[in-house]
């Protein structure tokens, strides 16, 4: 009977105590579709990167990007290849920064690293006091994005 009398309190209390957890009246964002980005492969003079940097504990990767065009760049498509002092590849990647970079001006952007484990350093970086191997970068833009 007992058994019977608290179920039925637990019953009661579980339907009482029941709330919604969503919320009402939601409605879908209202994108801007006025605002489009446009897709353009293009020569190597229009957008150059320099700077690059990456230390042996760094988690991530950072360079500065000039925009020499006249629109603003919003997405900037990146293939980096890295080798070794022998010219082996070590790694490959393709990436894709937002940004927003205006005509004329320069940006510093960064990127995760691909060394997971923080055993390499690129060449031109402080020398870290422990071993490890140092590589080289080179890049190839594949596109951008313009406002």
């Amino acid at each position: 009977m007992k058994l019977i009398i608290t179920s039925l309190f637990i019953i009661i209390a579980m339907c009482v105590y029941s709330q919604r957890t969503t919320r009402k009246a939601l409605e879908p964002k209202n994108n801007n579709t006025t605002a489009i980005n446009k897709i353009y492969h293009i020569d190597s003079l229009a957008i150059e990167i320099c700077g690059y940097d990456k230390t042996l504990y760094s988690n991530w990767e950072s360079f500065f990007v000039k925009n020499n065009t006249q629109d603003t760049i919003t997405i900037l498509n990146i293939t980096f290849d890295y080798f070794d002092s022998h010219k082996r590849q070590l790694h490959s990647a393709t990436v894709s920064v937002d940004c927003n970079i205006p005509p004329k001006q320069t940006r510093q952007l960064s990127i995760k690293s691909w060394d997971k484990q923080n055993s390499f350093f690129y060449y031109r970086s402080i020398k870290p006091n422990r071993t490890a191997t140092s590589y080289h970068v080179s890049y190839k833009i594949n596109y951008i994005c313009i406002r």
